[in-house]
């Protein structure tokens, strides 16, 4: 029985990979494509909140959180946000 297991990508494949990525890349291209590379990042982590704090909204608006006892939880928007 042969089964991938996860935490050797994680643990043993990956981070030569990364390593290997940062090690060749070149300052001067790297430089020149740090607005695109911040912009992405700004950006997808923007694009990340909104959707999570929508979903997080709409789960909590449909009822679909229920604890074990099987009891609906309502989550409030400002403590889920931290806000």
């Amino acid at each position: 029985n042969l089964a991938f297991n996860d935490n050797s990508l994680f643990y043993f494949l990956l981070p030569p990979i990364i390593f290997a990525g940062g090690y060749n890349l070149k300052r001067r291209r790297f430089f020149r494509n740090f607005g695109f590379i911040a912009a992405f990042g700004v950006l997808g982590t923007i694009l990340v909140f909104v959707l999570t704090s929508l979903l997080t909204h709409e789960v909590s608006q449909a009822g679909w959180i229920v604890d074990l006892t099987g009891r609906t939880i309502y989550l409030k928007i400002q403590e889920v946000l931290l806000l």
